[in-house]
């Protein structure tokens, strides 16, 4: 069963105030079904565009319903913006390339297409690997 992914978005104090509170699951859910309700656009497309010119990063994630849940948080830190090449990248690893296919396709290594992969991971506010791809799913993004 493919998960569909569900993105949160705060401005300001509000999400820290939900983290004490330990409510953060409840109001994703609740902040999905009124997003539902008021059709808004592709949840995650927006959220793989924000991650990725470095005005958010992943604070949390989870399952729930058969959907996969991302919460994040805004960032002001102009570092975390990903490359070009880190884009590049993440969009053929989400699309199951493997390191050696997408190091020949950009024209390096393969130790520089796998520390641009984890450099681009840490930007987005992940651990590992398994972790971008249990967020952001396999299929790419555009």
């Amino acid at each position: 069963m493919e998960a569909r992914l569900r993105v949160l978005l705060s401005r300001g104090g509000e999400l820290a105030r939900m983290l004490r509170t330990s409510k953060l699951e409840e109001v994703a859910v609740d902040a999905d079904r009124a997003a539902v309700r008021a059709r808004a656009n592709e949840p995650s497309e927006r959220a793989w565009r924000e991650l990725a010119a470095g005005r958010a990063k992943v604070v949390d994630h989870f399952e729930r319903d058969g959907r996969c849940y991302l919460v994040l948080l805004p960032s002001n830190d102009a570092g975390c913006a990903l490359s070009e090449r880190e884009i590049a990248i993440v969009q053929r690893r989400l699309g199951g390339w493997r390191l050696k296919q997408i190091a020949e396709a950009i024209g390096v290594s393969i130790s520089t297409t796998a520390k641009s992969l984890h450099r681009a991971i840490s930007k987005l506010g992940l651990r590992n690997e398994a972790e971008l791809i249990a967020v952001l799913g396999v299929g790419g993004r555009q």
